[in-house]
């Protein structure tokens, strides 16, 4: 068998390491979404519990959809994929974190999880079709 035969697997090293960043920068732009969110409901004042749940599902979409981005731009290949890959391990993160603090699972959780799946793949399909600049 030669060498140039050898088939690409989907995690290489470079996907790998693009899901990782995208990861860590779209778990983090969902934190400073949620952060930015419960300082402007706090200085609102009395906000119902009905609002504040929507606002976190936006700040992790928004997340997920960045992480998504940044995957694909690193990669350059599969966006779509890529995407949706990076939005589960956020998933996954934002799960384990949690339960991990006494979070309760229900149905909410497949929805986060559809949106987030969605939303890092659209940002993936953007990611790898944004032009360079020359």
């Amino acid at each position: 068998m030669k060498k140039d035969s050898v088939k690409k697997t989907f995690v290489s090293g470079k996907a790998l390491k693009a899901i990782i960043i995208g990861s860590i920068v779209g778990s983090a732009v969902s934190v400073f979404a949620i952060i930015l969110a419960s300082t402007i409901i706090v200085k609102l004042g009395m906000v119902p519990y009905e609002v504040i749940v929507p606002i976190v599902i936006a700040a992790i979409v928004i997340g997920a959809f960045i992480g998504g981005y940044i995957t694909a731009r690193i990669n350059k290949t599969s966006g779509m994929a890529m995407g949706a890959v990076c939005a589960t391990v956020m998933f996954v993160l934002c799960l384990g974190t949690g339960t991990a603090s006494g979070g309760v699972l229900g149905i909410t959780v497949l929805l986060r999880l559809l949106l987030m799946i969605v939303s890092g793949a659209v940002g993936g399909i953007l990611g790898v079709n944004k032009r360079r600049r020359r």
